[in-house]
């Protein structure tokens, strides 16, 4: 299915799941242990919570979290600094993002200052668990050759289904319609 949760459990990797915390209080507990109880076959070892609004919002997310095995590995503050660029039809993708490098270090400092980066190293270890073999492509290959648009106008694609149809053996080109190219090109 291409999801996070699916990624983990195939590479046995455990999950630090991150809360959007804002506008939430003790009422978290029940998302938290909602993911935690979902799916039995990956495991959720920590939990960062983000948007949140100061001392007091922290302290009560922290106090529901503390009912249950799961560590808090930090909260980060609601941060105009953080939010992405947005436009009409959605996010602003990295490539039209003029600032990307000053906005990723300002956020890594935010971050890195708002969790626990050593209680975060030492849960990021590999489990028991070992990655399935029946996998499945996220989306059917439509034949051994696959054109697709890639420019300014087509640049968002999904990595994962083009990583998997390569494994298939199919070979990939990109064109450019906005470049009056085609598939044929």
């Amino acid at each position: 299915s291409g999801s996070t949760a699916d990624a983990a459990k195939w590479l046995g990797w455990p999950i630090i799941l991150v809360v959007d915390a804002g506008g939430l209080s003790a009422s978290v507990i029940a998302l938290v242990e909602g993911f935690s109880n979902y799916r039995r076959d990956i495991k959720i070892v920590g939990v960062i919570f983000n948007r949140v609004g100061g001392e007091g919002h922290e302290r009560i997310l922290r106090e529901a979290l503390s009912n249950t095995n799961i560590p808090c590995l930090g909260c980060i503050p609601r941060h105009e600094g953080l939010s992405l660029p947005n436009r009409h039809l959605g996010l602003m993708q990295a490539n039209e993002m003029p600032l990307l490098e000053s906005w990723l270090d300002e956020a890594a400092k935010i971050v890195a200052s708002s969790i626990d980066l050593d209680l975060l190293s030492k849960l990021s270890v590999k489990s028991e668990w070992r990655p399935v073999s029946n996998y499945h492509l996220p989306i059917p290959t439509l034949g051994k050759h696959t054109a697709i648009a890639r420019d300014k106008a087509f640049s968002f694609c999904y990595e994962h289904v083009l990583d998997a149809w390569r494994t298939e053996g199919v070979n990939i080109t990109f064109f450019s319609p906005l470049a009056g190219e085609t598939p044929n090109s």
